[in-house]
């Protein structure tokens, strides 16, 4: 099974990049200032950072979340704070729907990162309202706009967000944070002071304004990506081109190679034939040395050769 892992700790002190750890703390504070009263109920805490940023600010917390892993982190970075901070912050591996607050009530309650991950938020949010102190508000953000992160059950836009607020709460504050929309909304019957329809609608097209900013420096980012890509295509083709006339040459010097191996060949074996023949000749010549030796040392040798001497003389005195 695939868990929904956040890492807003590492990404709030810039593990995951500056750019996005600007982003997140940003987010995070703006939470943290919205968090108003003594007693604060974090759903959702991931892994603690808002709960413990609270925690010394000398708020006490209670921090809500399903994973186990999340929660262990958690208590391994309040481990590393001040005894004053660890006395003020709780956290529990447990299901908000499901856990027994008893008569518990609430200043603050941060629903921040949650909605989005559940199929029916209203029920979320009613349960929350249930547990807040006369006055008490509750802080909600998520993702604004589409993502396609697999856990994410719903799309959120300011509208979506303004219809999960119960009637006897009146919106405080909105604000759009680059990819975040975030809300506080206090419990109160009197609406008279809620923010209007115009502002909402200001603050959407800001939030919208944003996003296509961030969308057209992508869209710059990817242009020049594909021109780079198109230029490296480019090299390449020129390289391979280069390198298939390399081939054909190479083919070529290979075939004349073998050609010219051939005729090395073909001479070796012609060599060979007249060497077999110079030793035939030569094998021949050493016979007849050896008589002409034989001859040479013998009385009617000597004789014989001296006859054929003299009618060779006489051959020549007669011009024959």
């Amino acid at each position: 099974m695939i868990k929904p892992l956040d890492k807003i700790y590492e990404a709030y002190f810039n593990s995951m990049g500056e750019k996005f750890g600007e982003k997140v703390r940003k987010r995070i504070h703006w939470i943290c200032q919205k968090a108003e009263g003594e007693k604060i109920l974090d759903i959702g805490c991931s892994q603690g950072i808002a709960s413990i940023l609270l925690g010394r600010e000398g708020k006490s917390v209670l921090g809500l979340d399903l994973l186990e892993e999340s929660i262990e982190f958690a208590k391994e970075m309040l481990a590393k704070e001040e005894s004053t901070t660890k006395e003020r912050v709780i956290f529990k591996s447990e299901n908000f729907m499901n856990f027994d607050f008893k008569d518990e009530k609430y200043d603050t309650i941060l629903l921040t990162e949650v909605l989005e991950h559940v199929t029916d938020p209203k029920r979320f949010v009613d349960k929350a309202k249930m547990l807040l102190k006369n006055n008490g508000r509750m802080v909600v953000t998520v993702p604004f706009g589409i993502n396609d992160y697999f856990d994410h059950k719903k799309t959120y836009y300011v509208n979506d967000i303004l219809e999960l607020i119960p009637d006897d709460f009146e919106v405080k504050d909105l604000n759009i944070m680059g990819s975040w929309v975030g809300v506080v909304a206090k419990k109160s019957s009197n609406k008279e002071n809620s923010l209007e329809y115009k502002y909402f609608l200001k603050k959407a097209e800001e939030g919208f304004f944003t996003q296509e900013q961030e969308l057209l420096k992508f869209k710059k980012r990817l242009q020049k990506n594909i021109s780079v890509l198109k230029e490296e295509k480019q090299l390449s083709e020129r390289k391979l081109e280069k390198l298939e006339v390399l081939e054909k040459a190479n083919e070529t010097l290979e075939k004349k190679l073998e050609k010219a191996n051939k005729e090395i060949e073909k001479l070796k074996l012609e060599q060979l034939k007249l060497l077999n023949s110079e030793e035939k000749a030569l094998l021949e010549l050493k016979k007849v040395v050896k008589k002409n030796n034989i001859l040479s040392n013998s009385k009617l040798g000597r004789l014989t050769i001296k006859y054929w001497d003299f009618r060779n003389n006489i051959k020549k005195k007669r011009g024959l």
